[in-house]
């Protein structure tokens, strides 16, 4: 799943907008897997719900990649030696 969440953020451009259908089209994949990709990026406020009811989303613009955001919460997680 890691690499479908930065495939569908890498399929996004900012200030667009885009159905789980759009992107699922793009990227060759089903609509399901393409929500629960959303469906992460939403709860964590990567992407941002504009349209409730045709799940029209677009990327939160300032926020590092969902990619960068896991690669710095595994620096700060990581036990430092010599403390």
């Amino acid at each position: 799943m890691r690499d479908l969440i930065a495939e569908v953020w890498d399929a996004m451009v900012p200030y667009e907008y885009y159905t789980p259908r759009d992107l699922a089209n793009v990227l060759g994949v089903s609509v399901e897997q393409v929500w629960r990709v959303m469906d992460l990026l939403l709860r964590y406020r990567f992407l941002e719900l504009v349209i409730p009811k045709g799940a029209l989303v677009k990327k939160v613009v300032g926020v590092p990649s969902p990619q960068m955001a896991m690669l710095l919460l595994g620096k700060l997680t990581k036990p430092q030696i010599g403390r």
